[in-house]
């Protein structure tokens, strides 16, 4: 895989309920995530994910990009749809913090 591709998600999963390990970065690797806000965000937006058919694990939380785990229910929630929730929670604490959007890398 060259530079600047992206990586593509498998075709098929075999699990009914697999656990993902994602990453996000921010646009233009810019270093704006390291706040004690963002934790807080990260934190609530995991402790209301059974409510939504999402159960967050471990993470890794750095100023440019994070990692984390998740197990989706299939039937109430798509690793899109979650990434892109997750994503707009954290620009919600970002943009009420001054950062100018955009704030994810595509």
């Amino acid at each position: 895989m060259g530079m600047g591709e992206r990586l593509r998600r498998l075709e098929r999963v075999f699990s009914r309920r697999p656990v993902y390990f994602v990453t996000a970065s921010t646009h233009a690797r810019r270093g704006i995530l390291a706040r004690a806000e963002v934790h807080a965000a990260m934190m609530e937006f995991a402790r209301e994910g059974p409510d939504r058919g999402a159960w967050l694990g471990a993470f890794v939380l750095m100023p440019d990009h994070f990692h984390r785990f998740v197990v989706l229910n299939g039937e109430r929630q798509s690793l899109p749809g979650w990434m892109k929730s997750f994503k707009n929670a954290i620009s919600k604490v970002l943009r009420s913090a001054g950062e100018p959007a955009p704030h994810w890398q595509k």
